[in-house]
C-alpha cells in the first residue's frame, strides 16, 4: 500500500504566502509613512511659522502695553499737577477778588472824601469872596490865598488819586 502523506495545514507554501503578504504590508506602510513624514514636516513648518508670528505679535503688544501704561502714568501725574495748579489759581483768584472788593470800597470812600474836599474848597472860596468884599487889595490877597489853598488841595487830590489808581 501506498503510504499516504499527511497533509499539514501549515505547509511551506502557506508560510511563503503569509510572509509575502506580511512583507507587502510592511512595504506599503513604509511608503505611506515616508510620504506622511514629508507632509508632516510641511505642516509643522507652517504651524511653527504661524506660532512665531503670533508670539511676535504678543511681544509687540506687550511692548505697546508698557508704553501705554507709562504714558498713562505720565498723563495722570500731569493731571494731578494741573489740578493742584488750578486749585492754587482759584484760591489766588478768590484772594484777588476779595482785595479788589476792599479796594473798590476804599476807592468809593476816597472819592467821597475828595468830593467833600472839593465842596469844602468851594465853600471856602465863597467865604473868602464874601469876606474880601470886593476891594482890590483884599481881592489880590484872597486870590493869592485861593491859589495857595488850591495848590494844597490839588496836592491832596493828586495824592488821593494816586492811591486810588494804585
Amino acid at each position: 500500500m501506498a503510504r499516504r502523506r499527511e497533509t499539514s495545514i501549515f505547509s511551506l507554501s502557506l508560510l511563503d504566502c503569509i510572509c509575502c503578504g506580511f512583507g507587502a504590508l510592511i512595504l506599503f506602510h513604509m511608503i505611506i509613512a515616508s510620504r506622511s513624514g514629508r507632509s508632516y514636516e510641511k505642516v509643522t513648518e507652517t504651524f511653527q511659522a504661524e506660532v512665531d508670528k503670533r508670539q511676535k505679535e504678543v511681544l509687540e503688544g506687550n511692548e505697546r502695553l508698557v508704553e501705554l501704561r507709562n504714558s498713562f502714568r505720565e498723563i495722570e501725574e500731569k493731571r494731578a499737577l494741573a489740578q493742584g495748579l488750578s486749585t492754587r489759581i482759584l484760591e489766588t483768584l478768590k484772594q484777588i477778588e476779595a482785595e479788589l472788593a476792599t479796594y473798590d470800597a476804599e476807592t468809593v470812600a476816597q472819592r467821597a472824601h475828595v468830593n467833600r474836599l472839593k465842596a469844602d474848597l468851594k465853600s471856602l472860596e465863597e467865604g473868602t469872596k464874601r469876606l474880601s468884599g470886593g476891594t482890590p487889595e483884599a481881592s489880590a490877597h484872597a486870590t493869592s490865598r485861593r491859589i495857595r489853598c488850591s495848590r494844597s488841595l490839588a496836592c491832596c487830590l493828586a495824592i488821593v488819586s494816586r492811591s486810588i489808581d494804585a
